[in-house]
């Protein structure tokens, strides 16, 4: 056996060339097998984000037109409700002041009546009492007189 003294730190040999050439094959064949398709998922899951990215823009976009129209909806509704709420306002003291005024007639009616009805009550009992009276005043003074008047 001989014992080769080296004092270099690197000496250039068949190995180093074999070494070489073996971490440039491992370097190609890690680049095929695992880097490529690990860059092309990376760009496809990069893409994926972004689309999604702006389906949550155009989304939170619709949402917002939505609302919007929601709250025109709402306003005009209550535009309408108010418009109702006053004509139905107005026809209902429209019609309470027609049922007042209807009522107020019956009231004058009755009243004309009920006054016809004691007017002639009245003068039914002024005659009564007219014919009771001067019968009582006769027989009153018959007595008193102490004779029959005729």
């Amino acid at each position: 056996m001989q014992i080769i003294s080296n004092i270099a730190l690197l000496s250039i040999n068949e190995t180093m060339i074999i070494q070489l050439v073996s971490f440039l094959i491992f370097v190609f064949l890690i680049n095929r097998i695992m880097f490529q398709p690990l860059s092309s998922e990376m760009r496809k899951r990069d893409v994926y984000i972004d689309n999604i990215g702006q389906d949550i823009i155009s989304a939170q976009q619709s949402l917002a037109d939505i609302t919007v129209q929601l709250k025109e909806g709402e306003s005009k509704a209550r535009e309408e409700a108010s418009a109702i709420k006053t004509e139905f306002e107005h026809k209902g003291t429209l019609e309470a002041s027609e049922i007042i005024k209807v009522a107020m007639d019956d009231v004058t009616a009755i009243n004309a009546t009920a006054e016809a009805e004691v007017k002639a009550e009245i003068i039914e009992a002024r005659k009564f009492f007219k014919k009771e009276s001067e019968a009582l005043a006769l027989g009153i003074m018959e007595k008193v007189l102490d004779r029959r008047l005729g």
